[in-house]
């Protein structure tokens, strides 16, 4: 009577298993970006005011009396 052993056969770590796809890895250089404030001004008004000292005096007085009510 003869003996018959079959030993599962090693396969490298590089091969993929027969019946799986290859997989492909991709390495990418790639850096965190920074998030410094950049300060400076934004938007610089135009020479002409956009409206009248009177009227901005009543907004403004509008603006105090609703912050007082509430």
């Amino acid at each position: 009577m003869s003996s018959h052993t079959t030993e599962p056969t090693e396969t490298d770590g590089d091969e993929p298993d027969p019946g799986e796809p290859a997989s492909t890895s991709l390495m990418l250089p790639w850096a965190a970006p920074s998030f410094l404030a950049v300060k400076g001004i934004a938007h610089e008004p135009t020479a002409m005011a956009a409206m009248k000292p009177e009227a901005r005096d009543a907004l403004l007085a509008a603006i105090a009396s609703a912050r007082r009510w509430l």
